[in-house]
């Protein structure tokens, strides 16, 4: 029997990028991306957050709504990387979002009364410590 007779297996290998492989062009420039539309509007979410818990007093509405925008700093990374979606803008716009959502969230918690002022500090002192190796480990390179 021949060799061209017997069907050949398809490889999906050409799907699978090597590190010899050329890599796709990336423009970094973009503003308009996906992720970087969830960062504008995660921040734009804070103000929606304040409101529902003092102005309706709807700690519930807050809670879940604070819940799914920190979901969505996990799916807008994703989609950055996945999708060549990285930009200059969202590698500076993603984290002040995440650190100014966090830090009006934990603020309205403490002043709402809805927890204990150690656990402010406590959180506070987690973050500060984190952010202060995180910052050390980037500029040590």
């Amino acid at each position: 029997m021949s060799s061209e007779s017997v069907p050949q297996a398809h490889h999906s290998a050409h799907l699978i990028n090597r590190p010899s492989d050329p890599q796709p062009e990336v423009n970094t420039d973009r503003v308009l991306t996906i992720p970087n539309i969830m960062s504008f509007a995660r921040l734009a979410c804070i103000p929606l957050f304040l409101y529902l818990l003092f102005g309706r007093d709807n700690r519930a509405g807050a809670a879940w709504l604070i819940g799914g925008l920190g979901a969505t700093d996990w799916i807008d990374g994703y989609i950055a990387r996945r999708f060549n979606q990285v930009s200059e803008l969202g590698k500076v716009l993603d984290p002040i979002a995440d650190r100014l959502m966090f830090i009006v969230a934990l603020i309205g918690i403490i002043v709402s009364g809805v927890s204990p002022l150690w656990f402010f500090w406590l959180v506070l002192l987690r973050e500060s410590l984190f952010g202060g190796v995180v910052a050390v480990a980037t500029f040590l390179g």
